[in-house]
């Protein structure tokens, strides 16, 4: 029997690294707590808290190529790395919804920087 992590358990997931985003690593993640939920269970003696919503961004070698890589696979775009005033960064909607940013190491820092001034 598979274990619960396994590539089998897991629709997306690959037992093995694919050449086209070998350079790619899991940048950041913040979860952002805006008006939290609270649900008080008093009898067990516990609370859960809702707190908002989590935002990952994906760095590779090339925005651009990342980008039509997530195109042929049908992902949905929120901006386009050539989209609105700041260029070279993409947003991109994991199966949940969520936005997930993308861009790369070659870029980031002059993309930011014209961003701030």
């Amino acid at each position: 029997m598979a274990s619960k992590e396994s590539a089998d358990n897991n629709p997306g997931l690959q037992a093995s690294m694919d050449e086209a985003t070998k350079g790619y690593f899991l940048q950041q993640t913040m979860l952002r707590v805006k008006d939290p939920k609270r649900l008080d269970f008093e009898d067990m003696k516990f609370t859960l808290y809702f707190l908002g919503y989590e935002d990952t961004g994906i760095t590779g070698d090339d925005v651009h190529k990342a980008c039509k890589r997530f195109e042929s696979l049908g992902v949905e775009f929120v901006k386009k790395p050539d989209d609105g005033k700041i260029k070279d960064i993409a947003f991109i909607k994991n199966p949940d919804g969520y936005w997930i940013e993308i861009f790369d190491t070659k870029t980031i820092a002059k993309t930011t920087a014209k961003a701030a001034v």
